[in-house]
């Protein structure tokens, strides 16, 4: 069963930038997985997911296309593939060629992301709450910098839609998270049309002079 379903009768709608979007606050998501028969959340688990995902800190609430993407770390399945695909909606085309790329990089030459960026991954403490939580980041410079190096270009030296997709937050747009990183690249392999639409994506971007054959 989707988070949707499980969750129906918490989740309410707002706009926000325009959008519509599907939102639940922090406390009926998390009282909800509590009756659920799914992995418990550690702590720093569940403090890295309220500063990762809040949309809003004063009303304390979760994206849920979000949800669907982050829970696949989870025992808890997300929703069909169509449906995740929402969840990546604010990356633009060419943010989607370059993970796809990536993502075929890394199967075509059996390697993983620290194989590829070693020593840029760092650690780094973020303070939530009352608590630190140590994340593993990569500067955005470093990032670019290497997939560049791999044969991944774009005519821009960095990518600003994708740098606000993966920052660990948006006053910190030159500091990634490894782990979102690595869920977004998880879902290339899970969900074959992602894959096929930002194949499609790379077409009409060399067609269009935007992206390096």
């Amino acid at each position: 069963m989707c988070i949707r379903d499980r969750f129906k009768d918490n989740i309410y709608t707002k706009t926000l930038e325009g959008k519509k979007t599907e939102l639940i606050t922090h406390e009926d998501f998390m009282k909800g997985l509590k009756e659920l028969e799914v992995k418990e959340l550690s702590k720093d688990e569940e403090k890295y997911l309220k500063k990762m995902l809040t949309v809003n800190d004063d009303e304390k609430e979760f994206k849920i296309s979000d949800l669907v993407q982050i829970f696949e770390e989870y025992a808890m399945s997300g929703e069909e593939d169509y449906e995740r695909d929402a969840s990546l909606e604010n990356l633009d085309k060419i943010s989607m060629v370059l993970l796809l790329a990536l993502f075929e990089y890394m199967g075509s030459e059996n390697v993983t992301l620290n194989d590829i960026f070693g020593k840029a991954i760092y650690k780094q403490p973020v303070q939530i709450d009352d608590d630190e939580l140590e994340i593993e980041i990569i500067n955005s410079s470093d990032f670019f910098e290497i997939i560049n190096t791999i044969g991944i270009e774009t005519e821009e030296s960095q990518h600003d839609n994708l740098k606000s997709f993966l920052c660990i937050d948006p006053a910190y747009l030159d500091k990634f998270s490894v782990e979102r990183l690595n869920m977004i690249l998880k879902e290339f392999d899970t969900n074959k049309g992602l894959s096929e639409q930002a194949r499609k994506y790379y077409q009409e971007l060399i067609e269009d002079d935007q992206l390096k054959e």
